[in-house]
């Protein structure tokens, strides 16, 4: 192949578009149109001989060569920027402070693995969690969030790390969870809801029904999943939560889950870091250690699976 003809941007369009299997999410991370990402991807078809992403249902979903490519872009991408960064950053020898900011879906879903990773790498460094930003100020104090909360406008940059599907939840023996629920009697249970910024009683949910001219009927509100949790293992309330918290072990050991009967916007959990720290060489380590953190995690059961029975501790 002429090198002439490789174009390092179409690269970074291509990783961008393989891994957020959206052309118009890709156009959001890379601050382009969604026209521009769409003629690159053409050009990019043209360039590797192969269509890359094939559409399957509503989604768009790697071909094999796209899915061989992801990997081994990343791989390029990440060396470019660390040989373009100014400054060098051992690991193994480092001794600095990282500030992390999480909701506690992210602490639970993705901390455990990126710390455990840090600690071995960097063993002289120390992290501090704190609550996720709520504003561009809060953010640049920060060396990386993780959040779902919609996006704060400033000098940040973001990267939706994976989309889920809300889920029903309710605990093992509740008699509503016992067969497909109907609409009719979703509306009338009582049911909790999360709302990390304490912004009332209505949320993604609510909004998917009132498109409907529906009303669910929300009877308590908390502001961390975490605490969901004991809730519904102990009342009658049942809850819509993200499918990868629901299938946790943790979570599985009290409640079970069931397709909603609405069909709602997917979650989007978030990366979001200051500006100022993209050429950063100790950022872009802990952004590569998130990267891996992320492409370890478990892929969450497809729809039609019968999860919740799975994790009952009557049905093993």
């Amino acid at each position: 192949m002429d090198l002439r003809r490789v174009d390092l941007n179409l690269l970074r369009l291509v990783e961008a578009v393989l891994r957020e299997g959206s052309a118009s999410r890709a156009a959001q991370t890379l601050g382009l149109s969604q026209p521009a990402v769409s003629q690159g991807l053409r050009r990019a078809r043209d360039l590797f001989g192969d269509p890359l992403l094939a559409r399957h249902g509503n989604r768009l979903m790697p071909t094999p060569r796209g899915s061989l490519l992801l990997p081994e872009l990343r791989a390029i991408l990440d060396r470019v920027e660390a040989v373009l960064s100014p400054a060098l950053f051992d690991p193994s020898r480092a001794a600095r402070d990282f500030v992390l900011g999480s909701s506690d879906l992210g602490q639970v879903l993705i901390l455990p693995g990126l710390i455990a990773q840090v600690t071995r790498e960097a063993p002289h460094c120390r992290i501090k969690v704190v609550p996720p930003p709520r504003d561009a100020v809060a953010a640049g104090g920060m060396d990386l969030a993780l959040m779902g909360a919609p996006e704060t406008s400033g000098p940040l940059r973001w990267q939706v790390l994976f989309q889920d599907r809300f889920v029903l939840m309710a605990r093992h023996d509740h008699p509503a969870l016992s067969r497909p629920m109907p609409m009719e009697d979703f509306l009338k249970l009582p049911q909790a809801l999360v709302s990390p910024r304490a912004e009332g009683f209505a949320g993604p949910v609510d909004a998917a029904l009132a498109r409907q001219g529906l009303r669910r009927r929300v009877a308590v509100m908390v502001t961390n999943f975490m605490s969901l949790l004991p809730i519904l293992a102990e009342s009658d309330l049942v809850a819509a939560v993200p499918q990868r918290f629901a299938e946790l072990a943790m979570v599985r050991a009290l409640c079970r889950y069931q397709a909603l009967p609405v069909e709602v916007p997917s979650y989007a959990m978030k990366a979001v870091w200051p500006m100022a720290h993209e050429a950063d060489a100790a950022s872009l380590w802990l952004r590569r250690i998130l990267r891996d953190t992320i492409s370890k995690l478990p892929e969450p059961a497809r729809e039609g699976t019968d999860q919740d029975m799975a994790a009952s501790p009557a049905a093993r």
